[in-house]
């Protein structure tokens, strides 16, 4: 694999937000979000109505659906040699553009027009002692309002049998978030926001967001496991928590309430 030029253009990215409907085996499911201690707004995430408008997508007749329904959006295309797999792009102070691409960030001061890297953030996760590393992955980034970088890293690993999903006790994910307020040039040591061995988080594609009042938050998916053995069938559920950092990505603190109770989608936020 040939080195990127790290001065070369790539393809602006366009992002669409979009709300997939999840059913459960008891219908559809619910994400919860506090307001307030004692009030909680709720919406669901199961739309049969969506069905129905736009079929299966990737079906003969969804595809034609779509081709006869939806109007393309006028764009320009720029190639180059940079990889890019569900990047995600943020807007920085001074409408700077920060993108996700695969290994590495890179920065655009002009709208999306032309872009630099800035490098890739720290990949070395640590794991413990006689584990199997499963993968090791750069899965987001962010820019908080005075301009530091974020990046999140995700550390999967098991005892080395083969990864069978939730009914494998021994597996592990680790979420970390580093930081550089240098463009890139440096980064912190990154700190672990998952607590305790028997949560799991990470691995998600999603970017950091700034708040109203000024924090950075970054939505994930997490699940947990039980002290001996796989979890119940019944417990095997992927839930979204929210991390809140009020020092410029420093420090991390999870809310103790789920924003979503059954099912991860984090990048929703």
């Amino acid at each position: 694999m040939s080195t990127p030029d790290l001065q070369t253009t790539f393809p602006p990215l366009l992002v669409v937000l979009a709300s997939i409907g999840m059913v459960g085996p008891s219908g559809p499911q619910h994400c919860r979000a506090a307001d307030k201690p004692a009030v909680t707004t709720t919406w669901a995430e199961g739309h049969p109505e969506l069905l129905e408008l736009f079929g299966h997508p990737f079906s003969p007749e969804g595809m034609r659906h779509r081709k006869n329904t939806f109007r393309s959006w006028p764009s320009k295309e720029h190639r180059a040699k940079l990889a890019a797999s569900q990047p995600t792009l943020v807007l920085g102070p001074k409408n700077q553009l920060i993108a996700h691409c695969w290994s590495v960030i890179a920065r655009s001061r002009d709208g999306g027009a032309s872009w630099t890297s800035l490098g890739s953030p720290p990949r070395g996760l640590k794991t413990p002692a006689g584990s199997k590393l499963l993968n090791n992955s750069f899965d987001g980034c962010g820019i908080t309002p005075r301009g530091t970088v974020l990046a999140h890293l995700t550390v999967q690993y098991n005892d080395g049998r083969p990864y069978t999903g939730y009914s494998d006790p021994s597996y592990h994910s680790d979420l970390y978030v580093t930081r550089s307020t240098n463009g890139g040039a440096t980064w912190d040591t990154p700190v672990q926001l998952n607590r305790g061995p028997r949560e799991n988080a990470g691995a998600h594609r999603c970017r950091f967001a700034t708040l109203a009042d000024g924090s950075v938050a970054l939505a994930m998916g997490t699940w947990f496991q039980s002290d001996s053995g796989p979890l119940p069938r019944a417990e095997q559920i992927g839930q979204a928590f929210l991390w809140r950092s009020t020092d410029d990505g420093k420090t991390w603190r999870r809310d103790d309430r789920t924003m979503c109770r059954h099912g991860a989608e984090p990048d929703l936020l």
